[in-house]
Formats: structure tokens, sequence, C-alpha cells
């Protein structure tokens, strides 16, 4: 069933009203052509759908009444915050769209010192693209909220956000880690609450240097290693997205 976010919206209870307007209208009325009567499900980004009928429609907007409302059940019990290293914009875009459908709820691009993308003009326009890749993303796999993609950092910025979060479990993918994930997914199992945030870090193709391995661990962030096989950047981090929430929801 086709789904729309409204975030912020205030709760609606069973033969309420919900409007779309803007590009949900657009989308709605252009592209899915709605008519009277079809169904949708409105999600208010914080973890509640709405079951809604179609209703009138004007310039602009389409009125929907409130059948029921449940709650979300697509959402990990954590929290994951994906950090990856800059890459080119397509790979960047297809990390971020697996990403989302695989439930992480915050996407932190950053440079590292082998980061063959760098930090500068068209950053802000290709992050609105990738939020746009994100809400689709988001849409398309039923998800209770809409996660974001944060402005792009240099490393050391990236490692003050990540302890913001105060998380739990912090992980960076090393390819001279000699410890594997799951082994690191043991470790961080034994305390742990739910709801609780986790912060991955992913590198870029060359790997994280000499440098940044030494920032993660004065920082309490554990090194881990994929196996045997060198992946790519994009790769990695969906083969480790998976690992973790396999791991964590199993």
């Amino acid at each position: 069933m086709n789904r729309f976010f409204i975030t912020g919206l205030t709760t609606k209870e069973s033969g309420g009203t919900l409007r779309l307007d803007g590009s949900n209208a657009r989308h709605a009325k252009d592209v899915l052509r709605l008519e009277p009567g079809d169904r949708v499900i409105v999600c208010d980004g914080a973890g509640t759908d709405y079951l809604c009928e179609a209703e009138t429609s004007g310039a602009g907007y389409l009125d929907l009444t409130v059948v029921s409302r449940t709650a979300n059940q697509a959402e990990p019990i954590f929290k994951v915050h994906l950090f990856h290293s800059l890459m080119k914009s397509d790979k960047m875009e297809l990390a971020a769209q697996k990403a989302v459908e695989l439930g992480v709820c915050g996407i932190w691009p950053f440079q590292s010192e082998h980061s063959v993308a760098r930090l500068g003009g068209g950053t802000t326009a290709k992050a609105l693209r990738l939020q746009k890749i994100i809400e689709s993303a988001a849409k398309q796999s039923g998800r209770g909220i809409l996660p974001q993609c944060h402005a792009a950092t240099d490393f050391n910025h990236a490692i003050i956000n990540a302890r913001s979060l105060a998380p739990w479990l912090k992980l960076a993918a090393h390819e001279k880690a000699d410890v594997l994930l799951k082994e690191r997914l043991k470790e961080g199992l034994e305390n742990h609450k739910i709801g609780e945030n986790i912060a991955v870090f992913i590198g870029p193709e060359g790997g994280f240097s000499d440098a940044e391995a030494r920032m993660f661990e004065d920082n309490g962030i554990m090194t881990f290693s994929m196996g045997r096989r060198i992946m790519r950047a994009e790769t990695a981090g969906i083969a480790a997205l998976c690992c973790v929430l396999y791991e964590l929801e199993g």
C-alpha cells in the first residue's frame, strides 16, 4: 500500500481527517491518481501509521479520512546510525538507500583521509538528493520514522558526532582489525537496553588510515574485520548493517 510521511502530525482518531499537500499531494494526485475511496497509509514519522481513505481534493491538496491507527512494526529495537565515508554520488546513493531499507535511523557522511570524494561545492545539493532517496526508501520499506541524512563533515567531527549520540556500541570496519564483527557484537550484547544508539563507521575503498584507527581506539570505538575478503565500500556498509541488525534482532 502506498505510504506518505507527515512529520509532526498530531494524534488522529478514526473518522478524523488528514490533508496531503505539496509534493505529497502532487504524487498522490498526478502519479498515483488516487480516487475517492482509495486507501493509503500516512505515517507521522514517530512510529504511528494511519490507514486512510481518499476523500475530496482541490488545487494542491488531497483530504483523507482516518480509518484506523496502529503502531508501526518495522522499526528495529535499537537506533543504528551509519557513519559512512564519502563516496562518488551513485555509490553514496546506493549505500543510503539500502541502509534505510535495512533499518538505520540516521546517515552521517564524512570525509576520511583516503576518501575519493571530498567535501566542497555541491555538498548541500547532494545532501538534498540523498534525503529524497532516503524518503523513497523509507516509504518502500514501510518504515515508521523518516531517517535523516546529516550534513557531511570531516573525520574529527564525525567522531564528535558519534560521541554526542552516547551510543552503547561504537564500531568501525577496519581491514587490519583482528576481531570479527560477530565477536564484537557478542561483546556488545552483554549489556544493552532496547532503544539505545549504535554507531557504525564504514571507511572508503582505501580503508581507514593508521592515524584514524588510533583515533577510534582513543575514543572507545571498537574496530572489526568483515572477514578474509576485501569488499567495496558500498558493499561493506550493507554487509555490516545486515550482520548488526540480524544479531540484535535475532
